[in-house]
Parts: C-alpha cells; structure tokens; sequence
C-alpha cells in the first residue's frame, strides 16, 4: 500500500467525498486527487491538514505495515522522516534491550547450573557423628569403650571378676547411643553439656544426602538458559528481517 491509497481509503472510511476533502484541507480537488494516486507528495504543511481533516494522527498512519514498502519514499516529507528517525531509535533500543536481557539470562542460567550441578551452594555431604551415653565429670572421654581401666587392680581374681561383670553391667544400663547427622563438620569429636555430665559425639564417616534445591537449580537453570535462547532468536526475527529503513546521516 502507498500513502496516496492509505489517504483515499480513510477518506472513503468517513464517507468525504474529494472535493468535500479537498474544501476542508484548503487544496485544489485535483492536487488531492494526484495525491491519492501517488503523483506527487504532500508537503509538510498539507500532510498536517490532512491528518487534522480526517482526524488521524501521523502514528496511526505510518504505523500500519502495509506501508512499509513506501516509506523510503515518503522520507523526503520532514515529518515523516522525522518519524522513521525516532522509530528507528525507538527499535534500536528495544533491539539493545533484548540483547541486554537475554545476555543476562544465559549468564545466569549457567551460574544457577553449575551451583545446583556442583552442590558447592547446598552441600549434599553429611557428616555423621554417634554418642554412646553421658560421660560424668570425673569420667575420660571414652569410658564406654575404656571401662575395663577403671576397675582397680585386686589380687583376688574372684573380687576383680566380679568387679569387671558389675562394671559391665552398669555400663550396659547406661548406654544410650544418639547419632547426629549434620551438613556441618564439627571435626573429628565434639562435646555437648547435657544433665549429669556431657555426651561426646565422634566422627563415623560422611555419606550422600541427595537435596532437591539442588536438583531444581539445576532445571531453573535450563529454563532461563532455553528462556535467553529464545529472546536473542526473537530479536534477530524481529530486528533482522524486519524491512529496514535506510535513512540518512
């Protein structure tokens, strides 16, 4: 579509007829008529009137796609190059913005990827730690597993029998194991008060625990990367084979 079929068809919109047109512009009928078969181009100021005529605005005009192919053309009117002008900074803009955008998103899809796949943020390792039972003030740390030690040497080796089976006992009734798994390393043992003396928790070993942040790092990751991909195909389909309007300077 040219602007002279642009112009005749609003006008046939509002039902004008041209020389009604024509009167309200302050134009000849016959200018008007070259205008609508593309004869000749509006000036500025006739181009304005005929906007205000058939109450329409530049924007509404212009923007409609079917006149892409006669913009080159209509650049010689200033206000209509004046327009391209600023459309053209306006999809430039836009054009940068996509780019700033989906850059950012890939960027940080491979951060969130990469925390989630290496674990580095939530750590999977956990550390398992075991307590057999209280330890009383004036016991050693590993009474349940030195008691033996404790039992006084007797020359009777009935007494000391005995001894060792009543110690036996006793330490059997107190045994009370509580194990502690835990993301954090406390070292090989650590102590904590409780009534009637402490508990000593010592290291058994780490295992594996699968975390599902992890997991789900890992997918929101190949969405914004999928969601970046995406932005920059959008942006070279939409500033790429969009026609192209050569402007000067």
């Amino acid at each position: 579509m040219t602007l002279g079929e642009k112009l005749k068809a609003l006008r046939q919109q509002q039902d004008l007829s041209q020389p009604v047109l024509a009167e309200r512009v302050g134009i000849e009928q016959s200018y008007l008529s070259k205008l609508e078969n593309d004869r000749s181009l509006p000036s500025n100021d006739i181009l304005r009137a005929l906007l205000t005529a058939l109450d329409t605005t530049l924007d509404e005009v212009l923007n409609d796609p079917a006149l892409d192919t006669d913009l080159a053309r209509l650049r010689q009117v200033p206000d209509i190059e004046q327009w391209l002008r600023a459309r053209s900074a306006r999809r430039h803009g836009q054009q940068r913005l996509w780019l700033i955008v989906s850059t950012l998103l890939m960027a940080l899809s491979a951060g969130i990827f990469y925390a989630g796949f290496t674990k580095q943020v939530f750590d999977e390792t956990h550390y398992v730690y075991e307590s057999p039972g209280v330890v009383t003030d004036d016991e050693p740390d590993n009474v349940f597993f030195a008691w033996r030690q404790l039992i006084p040497v007797q020359e009777d080796v009935r007494r000391r029998s005995e001894l060792t089976q009543q110690k036996e006992r006793e330490m059997h009734q107190r045994r009370d194991d509580i194990s502690i798994v835990t993301t954090r390393f406390e070292g090989m043992a650590f102590e904590v008060p409780v009534n009637g003396g402490r508990r000593i928790y010592t290291l058994q070993g780490d295992r594996r625990i699968p975390r599902a942040i992890n997991g789900w790092l890992q997918v929101i990751g190949v969405v914004l990367f999928c969601a970046g991909a995406l932005g920059l195909w959008i942006e070279r389909r939409l500033y790429t084979t969009s026609p192209k309007q050569h402007l000067p300077g």
